[in-house]
């Protein structure tokens, strides 16, 4: 069989065949990751200038395998590379996108989002099958490409039935029907070996399920969850220990429903989460301290008493599930055994002194976070429980929504899983418990390694011919293809039913939690008091003489905000977008203009540079606090970071002097 290897060199505008340098090349993909990946492990350089961003395809037998990009080069010490290139897909993994719920939306269909992801990223398109199931009130924010198309794709299979999945035909990113295409025949003479498996773990499981309307209460302490909102807080803005506290509270208002979620699984106060982590990192995710403290409640994975896995710390669920294990596994019994009232202020008292032997003295700790809690009515002196939450007295579960096998049961007996749900109402409850569900059946599937096909790709039929150990139509859910001296061979796993992971589409708020339109004279803003700092992370540069002066600009009209790629940029006052451009020294950036106050009358603008990724559009309205993009390092910028300017009046650049530019940092 003949393989062959080619890689396109953008610096020298040439092709090189590095077909008789590569050892080994393997190709893998899979329905739910979009995008297809491959190895190529070369001998020796040989002249070739490896670059990130040049062109790598593959054939095996004369059909091209991969096409895509290098995205990473290693070079071994006995003169080996490693290549890892990825297809065009992965783009769409690697960009957030924002989908705006409008209360009045006519809704999209799976092939207008995907054409419209296609166009915003550049990304050549092939073959679309045109879909038309409108899907409508969709509620994304800051999620991945992928993230959001393979919920629309799950969307449409609970609406039509008929499931969709991406793929990359040559340089061309594709949508197509899920067994359209022609598939791959094995026969007992093409393959190597076969391995299927039935199993039945999940198929003799009974669901029971409990929880409680998040309307009500969140945790255990009887908070309204709307009063979790920064909006609902009286409280002072500094105490002993911290300052700029509504600020912080404000930034963690997007974590409210993740709060209310490891509250209700956990039976910890959800409150108590939202103060925690304001005070530990203003809901930044990548927080970390000079001691190692790493995430949104910054722990310290060697100093709890709890096993917890450092490298998943960013994870804002991961943190928050710790922190509550933490407090209910570590900190609870920690003040009983000294006899101390187990009340959430002690709880948090502790959480700051941990380990004991720092001798838990950290009182203006507690109480910052006393004078916070309260700030929002609860009760600073209240048990804190570990209880798990209730079940709803007027919901129970249907008995037509256990899952059975009476043959099984007979065999194996019955086995119990709990589930805990946040509701808004019966009908709610009872579309998560079918989702809880789903996956409660009897798992079949087939890993076959044969002699490798152009055809066996993820999404694609496959069809066995007198195989001794399985027969009839199965569909790719992954394929790895590995190309060296001895040709092209596939691994691939197969399932019968046709099934691919189906994330939930976040759904559009009830019409009484509704988003209402955004009047402009509600967002009106004074400059002096109501400027919040518009990203998390550290201050490299700020306003005034430039730092590195040169012939084009002398002063930094701005501050420089620096952190990683993908932090999230929100707007600093409320008020319309501007302007939203892409190109020059700013990079991707946007320009908001704040109206004038009823009091001075004075109009502000703002800009947000260098942004990895924006997602609002000219003429938007905003709020503060909203997120506009994502911190980046585009245009004239030395590294990932935020520059930020403040303008009193209309925009206006001077590159020697302050021009109308205020320092931003007095206006926090």
């Amino acid at each position: 069989m003949r393989n062959e290897v080619y890689y396109y060199s953008k610096i020298q505008n040439k092709r090189y065949d590095v077909t008789k340098l590569t050892s080994l090349v393997e190709v893998t993909g899979s329905v739910d990751r979009h995008h297809r990946t491959a190895q190529v492990q070369v001998a020796a350089k040989a002249g070739v200038p490896y670059s990130t961003g040049d062109r790598v395809r593959i054939y095996g037998s004369g059909r091209l395998i991969f096409d895509g990009r290098l995205f990473r080069v290693e070079h071994a010490a006995r003169g080996g590379i490693t290549l890892t290139c990825h297809d065009n897909a992965y783009y769409l993994s690697r960009n957030d996108l924002t989908v705006v719920y409008e209360p009045n939306a006519v809704g999209t269909t799976v092939s207008a989002q995907f054409k419209a992801m296609c166009r915003r990223m550049g990304i050549k398109q092939g073959f679309v099958k045109e879909t038309a199931t409108r899907i409508k009130d969709i509620n994304y924010a800051s999620e991945s490409m992928a993230t959001i198309l393979q919920g629309l794709i799950a969307e449409e299979y609970r609406l039509s039935g008929r499931r969709y999945y991406v793929t990359c035909d040559n340089d061309k990113l594709e949508l197509r029907e899920r067994g359209a295409l022609p598939g791959v025949l094995i026969d007992a003479k093409t393959t190597f070996d076969t391995i299927s498996v039935i199993d039945a773990q999940n198929t003799y499981t009974r669901i029971q399920a409990s929880g409680r309307p998040i309307e009500e209460t969140t945790g255990t302490d009887g908070t309204n969850v709307g009063k979790l909102n920064s909006a609902y807080y009286n409280g002072p803005d500094s105490t002993t220990y911290q300052t700029g506290i509504r600020s912080r509270l404000k930034a963690c208002d997007k974590w409210d429903d993740l709060f209310v979620k490891v509250a209700a699984e956990k039976g910890v106060d959800a409150l108590m989460l939202k103060v925690l982590t304001a005070i530990e990192s203003s809901g930044n995710p990548s927080a970390t301290s000079h001691l190692g403290a790493r995430g949104l409640t910054q722990i310290i994975a060697g100093n709890v008493e709890v096993a917890v896995d450092d490298g998943r710390l960013y994870e804002p669920e991961y943190n928050l599930m710790m922190c509550a294990e933490i407090l209910i596994r570590g900190k609870y019994p920690y003040a009983k055994n000294l006899g101390r009232k187990a009340s959430v202020t002690n709880l948090a008292h502790f959480w700051n002194g941990w380990p004991p032997s720092d001798g838990e003295s950290d009182s203006a700790y507690a109480a910052s976070f006393r004078a916070i809690y309260t700030g929002f009515g609860g009760d600073a002196d209240k048990l804190f429980t570990t209880a798990t939450a209730p079940s709803h007295a007027k919901l129970s579960v249907p008995s037509s929504l256990e899952n059975g096998n009476a043959k099984l049961e007979q065999k194996l007996g019955k086995m119990t899983q709990h589930v805990t749900l946040s509701y808004t109402d019966p009908t709610d409850f009872t579309e998560q418990l079918n989702r809880a569900l789903e996956g409660l059946k009897e798992e079949r599937y087939v890993t076959v390694d044969c002699v490798g096909h152009h055809a066996g790709l993820s999404g694609r039929r496959v069809q066995f011919v007198d195989n001794p150990v399985t027969f009839g139509v199965w569909y790719i859910q992954s394929d790895t293809h590995t190309l060296d001296a001895s040709g092209h061979r596939m691994t691939l796993t197969l399932t019968l039913t046709d099934e691919t992971p189906s994330p939930e589409v976040p759904r559009a708020p009830k019409d009484k939690d509704a988003i209402q339109p955004v009047d402009e004279a509600d967002i009106r803003v004074r400059g002096d008091s109501q400027f919040i700092q518009p990203a998390q992370g550290r201050f490299t540069q700020g306003w005034g003489i430039a730092a590195r002066p040169n012939a084009y600009y002398t002063f930094h009209n701005g501050l420089d905000i620096a952190n990683d790629i993908g932090t999230p940029v929100i707007a600093s006052a409320s008020g319309r977008v501007e302007k939203v451009g892409g190109s020059g020294p700013y990079g991707n950036h946007i320009y908001l203009n704040h109206f004038p106050d009823g009091k001075d009358g004075q109009k502000w603008v703002t800009v947000y540079a260098h942004l990895n990724s924006v997602s609002v559009v000219t003429g938007q309205l905003v709020t503060q606090g909203q997120p506009i993009g994502t911190l980046g390092n585009t245009g004239n910028s030395t590294g990932p970071h935020l520059h930020f300017e403040i303008h009193k009046g209309n925009y206006a650049y001077d590159p020697h002097g302050a021009g109308n530019t205020v320092n931003p940092r007095e206006y926090f």
